[in-house]
């Protein structure tokens, strides 16, 4: 073996050290779901759930849907619906294997992220998938997840990765379509097939979306299909409904903008090591400081 790998808890702590036992890693780590947990679980529109099979190969699988659609029961007991997808159920057939799993939240615009370990099994017990209707519709199924272990991780990684800048956001026409690499992976996959069945599924999705958020989302959401527009007109939206929405929107970004100024000071105010730990220099984050609050 190379001297080179590290093959022990030993090694692996003479390099990176122990955190200290009073220490802030240590101490947020609780047996359940207190009032923050619950909070960031209703504003979290995107999970990603972490399983293994009884040998122990693992997956992660996202799951998403409106903020809040994951549901706390109580302090021990969450529960995430399952919604049509691509049939192959890898999450739910680990899970009847070995019902250990990790989830991952995330709140979009916020750096800190949500981690929760515990045991899940799968229900389809009507009067449970009743609180997880959307429009008025059930899923087929849900996770029961008992909670093991509940604990908030530092931004550090979203702030090093500048997660949520529309200055790093991806053009749309940087990557071939899904449908061109299916095609391009897979003999015999036509590539405008593909992309046209697509974007019929992509389209009615974005429809059911916009039609349960129509009552006055947070936050719009951005269509991934190409004749968004047509779906936006479709809506039926009254007087009170349109001005409820403008309402909500403006108060969102007031609060982002709150937030953004907030994270800001806090930013110019940092030691040049907490900087360092975080790969950022004095001059970016006195540059990050000096932008007017409405810029991101």
């Amino acid at each position: 073996m190379s001297q080179h790998v590290i093959s022990n808890d030993a090694q692996l702590r003479s390099i990176y050290g122990s955190p200290l036992q009073n220490s802030l890693a240590l101490r947020c780590m609780l047996r359940e779901l207190d009032k923050h947990h619950r909070a960031f679980i209703a504003l979290s529109p995107f999970a990603v759930i972490a399983s293994a099979d009884r040998e122990g190969a693992p997956d992660v699988a996202p799951r998403g849907g409106l903020p809040g659609f994951v549901v706390v029961r109580d302090p021990r007991t969450l529960m995430i619906p399952d919604r049509p997808g691509n049939k192959k159920l890898v999450t739910f057939t680990n899970i009847l294997e070995n019902p250990a799993i990790a989830l991952f939240f995330m709140v979009p615009g916020h750096t800190e992220t949500l981690r929760v370990n515990g045991k899940a099994r799968i229900t389809t017990d009507p009067s449970l998938l009743a609180a997880l209707a959307v429009g008025g519709k059930a899923p087929l199924s849900a996770l029961v997840v008992s909670v093991e272990l509940a604990f908030f991780h530092c931004g550090r990684a979203l702030i090093r990765s500048r997660l949520w800048h529309a200055d790093v956001q991806v053009a749309s026409d940087a990557l071939p379509t899904l449908g061109r690499m299916l095609a391009d992976q897979s003999a015999g996959v036509d590539a405008a097939d593909a992309e046209a069945r697509l974007d019929r599924a992509n389209s009615m999705l974005w429809a059911e979306t916009v039609s349960a958020t129509a009552v006055g989302p947070e936050t719009p959401v951005t269509p991934p299909v190409r004749k968004h527009r047509e779906h936006r007109e479709k809506l039926d939206c009254d007087r009170t409904s349109v001005l409820h929405y403008a309402l909500v929107r403006v108060g969102s970004k007031v609060r982002e903008w709150r937030r953004r100024s907030r994270d800001r000071r806090a930013l110019a105010a940092m030691s040049d090591r907490s900087l360092r730990d975080i790969g950022l220099t004095r001059y970016d984050a006195a540059f990050e400081a000096s932008k007017p609050f409405w810029r991101a």
